[in-house]
């Protein structure tokens, strides 16, 4: 078999515009990247299933079907993927992309560290996610299971992690700065219970006025 035939099946060229999947023929296999601006339910059938995955590189879209267990990859809106080894699939006039057996997805987003405290959670499967610093991160069901046993929220919950844009990739509690609240915790206790300084020295020159003039009147009852 050709070398060139065999390259271009296992490693396909890869479309940076994809506005340019319009002009190609039917069935030729390619990789592509870009955004994702939507993501699709997963449709099943008793022989597959698939989902649709919306790509968009600013200036075009294209709709990229990902079947068989490729349609249960979570894959978030906002998140930039590279879908390799696929195929041009042209109906009724209309271009889009068909998964094969050697499709991979892969998330090219630079991730970035991200810690606080957790204000909100969904615990919806189709939509698990968590609010902190004002902002709404996606995240897996078992992420949030490790955070939240039995899927019960509970307050001043610290974490840690990392994400790429609005997607987290690794998700743990922030044990560090729960003790350290703890400890802040039982300093302000400890501090309400203590009297101020000044008040304390106003309260020993008190009671030293009133043992001078306990002396002062003792010393003349035994002067008369």
């Amino acid at each position: 078999m050709d070398e060139n035939v065999v390259r271009k099946f296992t490693n396909p060229p890869m479309v940076d515009e994809l506005g340019r999947i319009a002009s190609l023929d039917n069935k030729m296999r390619v990789s592509v990247k870009g955004e994702v601006s939507n993501v699709s339910g997963i449709i099943e059938t008793n022989e597959t299933k698939r989902k649709i995955v919306t790509l968009s590189d600013g200036n075009a879209t294209v709709d990229v079907k990902l079947w068989g267990e490729l349609a249960s990859l979570r894959i978030f809106s906002g998140s930039v993927v590279e879908i390799s080894c696929v195929h041009v699939d042209l109906y009724q006039g209309r271009r889009s992309l068909n998964s094969s057996a050697s499709t991979k997805v892969k998330n090219i987003d630079v991730e970035d560290e991200f810690s606080g405290v957790i204000d909100g959670v969904s615990f919806d499967e189709s939509n698990t996610s968590i609010l902190i610093n004002d902002e709404m991160l996606s995240c897996s069901t078992e992420q949030l299971s490790d955070i939240f046993p039995g899927g019960v929220f509970a307050e001043n919950k610290h974490v840690k992690g990392r994400k790429r844009r609005s997607v987290i990739t690794v998700l743990e509690e922030d044990v560090v700065a729960m003790v350290a609240e703890d400890v802040d915790k039982m300093v302000a206790v400890v501090g309400e219970d203590k009297l101020p300084e000044d008040e304390l020295l106003g309260e020993d020159k008190e009671e030293k006025d009133i043992d001078n003039e306990a002396e002062e009147k003792l010393f003349k009852i035994e002067s008369v």
